[in-house]
């Protein structure tokens, strides 16, 4: 079948541009608005570019913020930061003296000392 269209569409261009027996114009308003539709390729090229302007860039935009704000930011820069975090805080608890680890031990066993007595007094 698709031989046979071929071999008509080659006889049809050797009737209009070589012998000159049959009108150009006359073949296309003839066929309507197919050979439009040809000339722009089914239109084909117009869904594809809309489909990536408007489906494939969308999603690639989402992806993008996606990634920068969940994976880099929290996924991989997330715990970079926590670790710089404590050690900027250790840096001042970890002192060496032995007088400021026990005035640590005296002040973390009174706030807990104040939790479990607020925590009676509601409960109880």
């Amino acid at each position: 079948m698709s031989v046979a269209v071929v071999a008509a569409g080659l006889y049809l261009t050797w009737l209009m541009y070589v012998s000159r027996r049959v009108s150009a114009a006359r073949v296309r308003r003839a066929f309507g608005p197919l050979p439009a539709a040809l000339e722009e390729r089914l239109y084909f090229d117009h869904v594809y570019q809309w489909a990536i302007d408007n489906a494939v860039l969308v999603l690639a935009k989402v992806t993008a913020w996606f990634d920068r704000a969940f994976i880099n930011d929290i996924g991989v820069d997330g715990p970079a930061k926590g670790t710089r975090w404590t050690g900027a805080v250790a840096r001042y608890l970890h002192t060496g003296l032995l007088y400021n680890y026990g005035l640590a031990m005296v002040i973390g066993a009174i706030v807990l000392s104040l939790l479990w007595l607020s925590l009676q007094a509601i409960g109880g």
